[in-house]
């Protein structure tokens, strides 16, 4: 199967515009996520969570919850483990 980068952005570009369209809130919640790199670090999601609007925190939660990807607060214990595995890698 071969790559296509440009056909990759297309859809990418569509698919955005389209989430645009039906949920302006929840388009800018995720593009302020994506620009904070939450995708790996739980501790960074919970601070970038904490900075949108609640309007876009709304949206997200929604959307999360329907797919049960809500990121849990991190305790000391487990902001430790997590930390050691940053440094073994």
């Amino acid at each position: 199967m071969m790559k296509v980068p440009f056909l990759k952005r297309w859809l990418t570009k569509a698919s955005k515009a389209n989430l645009e369209r039906k949920n302006p809130e929840l388009a800018s919640a995720i593009a302020k996520l994506e620009r904070s790199g939450v995708q790996n670090d739980p501790q960074r999601a919970q601070a970038a969570l904490s900075r949108l609007s609640a309007a876009e925190r709304r949206a997200y939660l929604d959307a999360a919850g329907a797919e049960g990807a809500i990121p849990e607060p991190m305790n000391r214990q487990q902001r430790r483990q997590a930390e050691k595995l940053k440094k073994r890698r």
